[in-house]
């Protein structure tokens, strides 16, 4: 090993410079965006945990009457599984785990929704659950809006 490095020349020594250099500027951009996501995952913490809020109310109002508002409801889930894409984008660990459960069900109850067969329909129940999930994200972002306050 030594010997190799003594006959390198100068030309060798700038190639491995190089090939250094890149790769620190290669990790070095990985851990920007990184820091990217999470600063403006940070900002829109309080926006989302609004809007989410607000759809959770809607969905519950709607849920009085299952079976009328089946169509409205699945607007809303619609509207919730973008607004968790976007927070799963930089989310927490354990925020992560609960978005991708909500986002499951919600797939299911579209999809069972647009299939129509009668005996595949999505249940209040579902509903219900989903509810409870999107609850359970507002939930968590109150728990990180608290964190970043206290860590300043």
């Amino acid at each position: 090993m030594i010997e190799w490095f003594r006959s390198l020349t100068l030309s060798d020594y700038g190639s491995l410079a190089s090939f250094v250099g890149l790769s620190v500027s290669i990790i070095t951009l990985l851990l920007v965006s990184t820091l990217k996501k999470r600063i403006n995952f940070n900002i829109r913490v309080e926006e989302h945990r609004l809007d989410l809020i607000a759809l959770s109310s809607d969905i519950s109002s709607l849920l009085g009457s299952f079976q009328h508002n089946t169509a409205e409801i699945d607007d809303k889930f619609a509207i919730a599984n973008v607004k968790f894409r976007e927070l799963q984008k930089a989310a927490p660990s354990n925020l992560l785990k609960d978005i991708k459960v909500a986002r499951k069900r919600i797939r299911s109850f579209r999809f069972r929704y647009r299939v129509g067969y009668e005996f595949y329909l999505p249940s209040e129940q579902l509903a219900r659950l989903i509810n409870t999930d999107i609850n359970i994200v507002v939930e968590e972002l109150v728990n990180i809006k608290k964190n970043i306050i206290v860590s300043g």
